[in-house]
């Protein structure tokens, strides 16, 4: 596994997470990291907006990703992927 883009990976959600700060405490993140035996590495991101009852999950962009459609570099591309849900 190439852990210096896994190292690389954290570091943008760090940064994701510190565009947050305290200005949205209602919306949560956690990233999700997994790994097989061939050294291969996934990645998602799942969010929560515990006041708009919205949750879903995203992958950030330039990273492999099993599961995630919407990519996301910062934590504006996140509200506007949250608006989009709040809209249907």
């Amino acid at each position: 596994m190439d852990k210096r883009r896994v190292v690389e990976l954290l570091e943008r959600f760090e940064k994701i997470e510190e565009e947050k700060s305290n200005k949205s405490p209602n919306i949560y993140m956690a990233l999700e990291i997994t790994a097989n035996s061939y050294g291969i590495f996934y990645h998602y991101i799942y969010v929560r907006d515990t006041a708009a009852k919205k949750s879903f999950v995203c992958c950030i962009k330039g990273y492999s990703s099993g599961m995630a459609t919407d990519e996301v570099e910062t934590y504006d591309d996140v509200l506007n992927v949250l608006r989009g849900l709040q809209n249907v």
